[in-house]
């Protein structure tokens, strides 16, 4: 008896398989739809960006009005533009919308993120009748962008950040987010690009005066020893900075020039050689022919 139930059973199952098969001949199509496939959005902007210099204690009255962050472009050929971005670390309170509401980075460039509200002007002073010199107020946040290129030249492509969170002096771990909506109360899991710099362990010790920049664009910016303090005259071609607004200090970094590509391994470089040798060998011979 539980033989013959096997053997029905398994001829129904055979002939339920080809009514499903035979379905699309009659018009009918039980199958069930293709899968979509995933795609996720930020991935090639992903792919694009890097972070390549941080400026997070600057010698300055105010540390946050001369931080900065470089990041680059690895594209040949798409410019990203960064209207409507999130720029933010994990401190304080979330913010309420984009903070990044103009600037672009074009391919294989970089853009240098700083505080569009930056620092008052030098106050001036006046001589009262007992040739005191007295502060004239001056309004502040006007002159953030001239005062950043005052200091490091104004041929870098610097991008304004509003409300600009303060980078800390002994570590901190920022983002940037290609919306608001991607940005969904400060989710780093959602983030174009996130490092998470320290100034002790791996990471290159503070001197409260240089940035620090990757040491190739194919390093993580995560790991620590990928990190080098700016000196002058560098590898990423590292300078010091022009005396700007109420700041009489100068920095060292080089905010606009990308890290250098990374160098071949020695065995590259033989290997390269002796393919030129290859091809002159081959062209010898066709000439002799």
């Amino acid at each position: 008896m539980r033989k013959s139930l096997a053997v029905i059973f398994g001829v129904l199952v055979v002939f339920l398989a080809g009514s499903v098969a035979s379905a699309d001949v009659i018009g009918l199509n039980f199958k069930a739809p293709p899968k979509k496939k995933i795609v996720d959005p930020i991935a090639p902007i992903k792919s694009y960006l890097t972070i390549t210099e941080i400026m997070y204690n600057p010698a300055s009255n105010s540390d946050r009005n001369w931080e900065y962050i470089e990041i680059y472009n690895t594209s040949t050929s798409k410019t990203l533009d960064l209207a409507g971005y999130v720029f933010d670390d994990d401190d304080g309170k979330t913010l309420s919308s984009a903070n990044i509401f103009a600037g672009s980075i074009a391919p294989q460039s970089t853009a240098v993120l700083f505080n569009a509200k930056n620092n008052k002007q030098p106050h001036p002073k006046i001589q009262d009748r007992h040739d005191i010199s007295i502060p004239v107020p001056v309004a502040a946040g006007s002159n953030a962008l001239a005062q950043m290129q005052a200091a490091w030249g104004p041929e870098i492509n610097f991008v304004a950040v509003s409300n600009w969170s303060a980078l800390n002096n002994s570590g901190d771990h920022f983002g940037l987010w290609d919306s608001f909506a991607a940005y969904d109360s400060r989710n780093f899991a959602n983030a174009i690009i996130n490092v998470n710099y320290d100034d002790d362990d791996d990471w290159p010790g503070d001197d409260n005066k240089s940035s620090i920049y990757l040491t190739d664009l194919s390093a993580d910016p995560n790991v620590g020893t990928n990190w080098i303090l700016s000196s002058i005259g560098d590898d990423s071609g590292g300078w010091e900075s022009n005396p700007a607004g109420i700041c009489n200090k100068t920095n060292i970094g080089s905010p606009g020039s990308p890290p250098p590509a990374p160098v071949p391994e020695p065995v590259t470089l033989v290997l390269l050689g002796l393919g030129g040798l290859g091809i002159l060998f081959r062209h010898k011979l066709y000439e002799q022919a």
